[in-house]
């Protein structure tokens, strides 16, 4: 009776995770317009602002989303550590450019010292920021396997149920696209619509709180009831390689895009 209650409680949850993760989606996007405008300043250029935000951010989740893969079986209570995630985000995003500056003698010493060529230059200010933004990206990673792990308790409600968050995710990533390259940073500028970003993290830190409350969460993982045939090694891997691929394909037509469109809109953010 226990079991059909928290299994009642976690599916009438859904709709609720699935607007905090339309805003989650929201507010990385924003970060990634955010952090491209703050390294225009660092590189003196948009393209390589845009390389190092895009390469940090997709390398990040890849990382979150692996290192969670491995784990998030084991974590009992998955909505109370996606909030923590969120904040430590909204947290991360206000101390970015302080931490921007704080590396600025780095490379302003690697110059004096070497007198590097400009792509050699560029090259090292890229290790060191795509370090910096690797730990808001690896977080925001991170938040897929968690919720799928909280949603998914039999394999074959994985597709219906991952397919629903992924797809709310990245609705809400091109909403907060719009928002802020066409609203937040031409009306409020760049601190603001930092500060609005980072409130909103905070709020769906205590809005997955609140709900792991209310499901209550707690006591030992569910276990997973596997439907279906497995998947072999083999077929794993040959998938792997083609959704690797897939995104390779898939950056490189992004930056292509955003350096042809700048011919035709002139400004980068609309771009």
């Amino acid at each position: 009776m226990d079991d059909l209650i928290k299994a009642l409680r976690r599916g009438s949850a859904i709709p609720m995770l699935a607007l905090l993760f339309f805003c989650s989606g929201a507010t990385s996007l924003i970060y990634q317009n955010i952090w491209a405008r703050q390294l225009h300043l660092v590189f003196g250029t948009s393209s390589y602002a845009i390389a190092t935000v895009l390469a940090a951010f997709m390398g990040g989740l890849a990382l979150g989303g692996f290192w969670m893969a491995r784990h998030a079986d084991r974590v009992e209570k998955p909505l109370m550590v996606y909030g923590v995630l969120e904040i430590v985000i909204g947290v991360y995003a206000l101390i970015f450019p302080w931490l921007v500056g704080l590396i600025e003698p780095v490379y302003l010493a690697f110059y004096r010292a070497f007198e590097p060529a400009p792509l050699v230059f560029g090259l090292f200010q890229f290790f060191l920021l795509s370090l910096l933004l690797l730990v808001p990206t690896t977080c925001m990673g991170a938040t897929l396997p968690l919720l799928t792990r909280f949603v998914s308790e039999q394999m074959g409600a994985v597709g219906r149920r991952v397919g629903m968050l992924y797809g709310t995710n990245t609705l809400g990533a091109v909403a907060g696209v719009g928002l802020a390259g066409f609203y937040l940073l031409p009306s409020m500028g760049l601190s603001r619509t930092l500060y609005i970003a980072a409130a909103a993290n905070g709020v769906l830190g205590l809005g997955a709180y609140w709900l792991s409350k209310r499901v209550g969460e707690g006591g030992a993982p569910p276990e997973v009831q596997e439907d279906g045939e497995k998947v072999s090694d083999l077929g794993i891997r040959s998938l792997m390689w083609i959704a690797a691929l897939s995104g390779f394909a898939a950056l490189v037509y992004e930056l292509a895009w955003f350096r042809l469109l700048t011919l035709i809109l002139g400004a980068s953010t609309y771009a």
